[in-house]
């Protein structure tokens, strides 16, 4: 089980990362202003030639390293969802509602080990003791 929960955990990280290199990519291909100048003159008498800037927005379409990265986090997430249920499975077997309360709380919520003695009533340490006794005794 403590395989299945440290995958949980790595590819939480993961879906981070693939995350903020998405948010790089994005900011890195999103509009740009451009300009350009043409020469022209006016429509009547006496036709002067000037020159004439015209600007735009140039709006991007998603590269296709983008859309691999997009998959990629969709595929990801996807794996999350399945070791969360997996995990979820697991917790029904435990009969300690303070051990499935922790579990729930380090491995599907990503809480840290402050958070978990907070919201268990206990410090950290305490929790994070409980739970390695659990997984001894397992």
């Amino acid at each position: 089980m403590s395989n299945i929960l440290s995958r949980c955990e790595d590819i939480k990280r993961e879906i981070k990362d693939l995350e903020h290199r998405i948010q790089e990519i994005e900011e890195a291909e999103s509009c740009q202003v451009v300009r350009d100048s043409v020469r022209g003159s006016s429509s009547v008498f006496p036709y002067i030639s000037r020159s004439i800037v015209i600007e735009g927005i140039e709006e991007k379409k998603e590269s296709k390293k983008l859309k691999k990265y997009k998959r990629l986090l969709e595929e990801k997430k996807d794996e999350l969802l399945d070791i969360t249920i997996d995990i979820e499975e697991y917790l029904k077997e435990i009969d300690n509602s303070r051990i499935r309360q922790i579990i729930r709380h380090k491995y599907i919520d990503g809480k840290n080990w402050v958070q978990i003695g907070h919201l268990m009533e206990t410090s950290a340490d305490a929790a994070r003791m409980e739970l390695k006794r659990f997984f001894k005794k397992s």
